[in-house]
């Protein structure tokens, strides 16, 4: 059993206690928590706060141990410091699970900060040096703690969705069934007509809900990759106000939609994800003709820096609360609760919105005042566009 010698455990008391370091170093070490070991200059253990059997390379009837001489030691990478903290250096190692080879004691699925560092007469020469082992965390425990955690989050996650998912698609699907029914004993084309077009608005509301559901299960599940090509960014404000603008007739509301900024042609340009883009600009704009009840609604880009645009959607809507603000990008987190045409939604476009912006290398943000209108802004990143590789064949007779 390795035990440290009682002559110069008791000389090393005393020499502490004499310099009133401690007032009791014999308490305070065996008290300690994690194990502690202490060598002279020449390498011989002198104290150790724990009675364990420290198994080195050793016979177990050895009493004395020699660290600097023990084989397994002076072949690791571990001698170096060993040798250098006799010099006056000091080491902190964290993750020194891989030194167990000749620590014997360390326990598996365990994570160590190992500490080596010189104890100095008078603050001059090295007369002895210590190695404090300090067991971190267990990686096992850790890990299925961590597993449990995000077992709970899913959880709660589904939960959230089935909620939330329950009662806005039953409102598209009621409306559905609902007419369906009315429209097959109607005789007045006057009323099929009107209940064609609200079967018609609950099947594109049904189809927009299940199109956010798909993209946020991409996006949970790590596979909304970027498909990166070069495209005209003008052309996208071009579409897109086309496309409300029906839409607003449509729904017969009078609203106006402008583009109000452009770039250059020299600017317009970019190197990126088209469909990305388009779709973070296209549930801003939705978002805005949701809550806007009358007005207009403004869109742009400009060039922000030499690789960075910068878009914008602003709207005269009833605009967002500060507290709301601050969750707004977050799952299943709503604007407000007054919904200006009476549609529904998940509260999905905003979160989706704000990882494709992060995918797209840029930021989001949001400037509102209640009464008066909410400006939604991001940036994305001028992609390089990559090298073609010219591919090169060779042929051996």
């Amino acid at each position: 059993m390795l035990n440290a010698t009682s002559s110069k455990n008791s000389f090393l008391i005393k020499r502490i206690k004499d310099k009133s370091i401690f007032s009791d170093f014999s308490t305070l070490f065996q008290n300690y928590p994690h194990i502690i070991e202490l060598y002279d200059s020449s390498g011989n253990r002198v104290y150790t706060n724990r009675n364990l059997q420290f198994q080195y390379d050793r016979p177990d009837d050895q009493s004395e141990y020699n660290i600097l001489r023990d084989t397994k030691i002076i072949d690791s990478e571990i001698y170096p410091l060993l040798t250098d903290v006799c010099k006056g250096e000091m080491f902190v190692i964290r993750s020194a699970s891989s030194f167990s080879e000749f620590f014997r004691w360390y326990e598996s699925d365990c994570i160590y900060e190992l500490t080596m560092f010189p104890v100095r007469e008078d603050g001059k020469a090295v007369i002895y040096f210590a190695i404090v082992h300090i067991q971190l965390k267990n990686q096992k425990e850790e890990n299925q703690k961590e597993e449990l955690e995000k077992r709970n989050f899913e959880n709660d996650m589904a939960y959230s969705l089935l909620r939330n998912v329950s009662h806005e698609l039953r409102t598209p699907l009621n409306w559905i069934l609902g007419f369906s029914e009315l429209i097959s004993r109607e005789t007045s084309i006057d009323k099929i007509k009107e209940y064609n077009a609200t079967i018609s608005k609950g099947g594109n509301l049904l189809l927009a809900l299940i199109e956010k559901l798909l993209e946020m299960s991409s996006i949970v599940n790590n596979k909304n990759e970027m498909h990166k090509s070069r495209f005209e960014v003008n052309s996208i404000l071009d579409e897109i106000h086309g496309l409300i603008k029906n839409e607003l007739i449509f729904i017969g509301r009078n609203l106006k939609i402008e583009i109000s900024s452009r770039l250059s042609v020299d600017d317009s340009y970019v190197f990126s994800d088209k469909i990305m883009l388009k779709q973070v600009l296209l549930n801003l704009v939705h978002n805005s003709v949701k809550f806007t009840k009358e007005g207009k609604i403004e869109m742009g880009v400009s060039k922000s820096a030499e690789d960075e645009l910068k878009f914008y959607v602003k709207d005269s809507g009833i605009g967002i609360e500060n507290m709301k603000m601050k969750t707004i990008f977050d799952v299943f987190s709503k604007a407000s609760e007054i919904d200006i045409n009476e549609q529904y939604g998940l509260g999905l476009g905003l979160t989706i919105s704000g990882n494709y912006v992060n995918k797209l290398g840029g930021e989001i943000w949001v400037d509102s005042e209640v009464g008066v209108g909410s400006t939604f802004s991001f940036t994305i990143k001028c992609f390089e566009e990559e090298a073609k590789v010219e591919e090169k064949y060779m042929f051996l007779e």
